[in-house]
């Protein structure tokens, strides 16, 4: 063999390695220029409705809940109604499908049964409800914490189907239950947690965080701080748990304290933060229109088909309300 066919080979060797390495390196800008919040998806109206009037209150749990006056709604994703008579001023809901759990404009807490639209009342005073996967949970004007469902028996000492009050010194102030984790804020700007579901750990108090405003809970938790700081984690606070469908949350959190977002809304399945007039997208994101999978948006990106808006509910698809109209994006 020549001196120079060997050199030809060489070169030819060198120009594959050559590639490979700026196809790796495209590859890791390309990973890093993912997480830029300011790429953009696009989601697709699939149909609009009129909901006739601007609502009391509004929530998505798979479908969309709209109460006005003493009247619910509900809208699936291709807007097929059904409605119902609750008897009641709605000023929070949560729950859905067969049953949910409401407060009226007297502070009362309400069970209402969809099938038969009898409601029963539960409880008074209340300022804030929850429903979870596992345990749900509500808050009184005076502090105390009262907890229900299924796994609420390990934290009561007892099965509970009706909200019974969980003993504790600490005035709580805000609950967030989710599919398999439990969020409370008291007065102090202190946040405890909870894991609701097989390895459960008790209400414990995270001594990382202080100052807190408010907080989230769904598959993933968020707590804000007074002075706007965001935390984002999965399962239990300091633990590297984390979602295969997204980045690591520390990722996500870095992201999400470069948008500092007015509020959240989670879902089982996505996220969305709400900045100013924008909306910023992360999570499934419906099946994929390249392959026979699914696309995901692994870290915040601007979402320019999610504008003109008055609200944003997270359900099985993404109701989008203006005024009295809703625009639905199926996922």
């Amino acid at each position: 063999m020549s001196y120079i066919s060997v050199r030809k080979k060489l070169l030819v060797w060198l120009t594959v390695l050559t590639t490979a390495v700026l196809g790796a390196c495209s590859s890791n800008t390309t990973d890093n220029h993912d997480i830029n919040a300011r790429d953009y998806v696009t989601s697709t109206m699939n149909c609009q409705t009129d909901i006739g009037c601007e609502p009391d209150f509004a929530f998505a749990s798979g479908d969309l809940y709209v109460f006005f006056n003493d009247y619910l709604d509900v809208y699936n994703y291709e807007g097929k109604l059904t409605s119902h008579k609750t008897g009641h001023k709605v000023v929070k809901a949560d729950g859905g499908k067969r049953s949910m759990y409401f407060i009226d404009e007297n502070k009362d807490l309400y069970s209402f049964d969809m099938q038969t639209d009898k409601s029963e009342k539960l409880l008074s005073k209340v300022c804030d409800i929850s429903v979870g996967n596992w345990v749900n949970g509500a808050v009184t004007d005076d502090g105390k914490l009262y907890l229900w469902g299924e796994n609420a028996a390990y934290y009561l000492g007892s099965p509970a189907n009706k909200p019974t009050q969980y003993k504790s010194d600490v005035h709580w102030v805000d609950i967030e239950s989710g599919l398999q984790h439990l969020l409370v804020l008291d007065d102090k700007g202190n946040v405890y947690e909870s894991r609701t579901v097989e390895s459960f750990t008790p209400i414990t108090k995270i001594e990382a965080l202080k100052d807190i405003e408010s907080i989230y809970c769904c598959s993933e938790n968020i707590a804000v701080g007074k002075n706007g700081h965001i935390n984002y984690w999965f399962g239990d606070y300091g633990s590297d748990e984390h979602s295969i469908y997204t980045d690591p949350p520390k990722k996500i959190e870095a992201v999400l304290n470069g948008l500092k977002p007015d509020s959240f809304r989670l879902s089982g399945h996505y996220s969305i933060a709400i900045v100013g007039d924008e909306v910023f997208y992360w999570g499934y994101f419906g099946p994929s229109k390249y392959n026979k999978g699914e696309d995901n948006i692994r870290s915040p990106k601007y979402d320019s088909g999610l504008t003109d808006f008055d609200d944003i509910y997270c359900g099985s698809s993404t109701f989008v309300r203006k005024a009295k109209t809703i625009r639905i994006y199926k996922r």
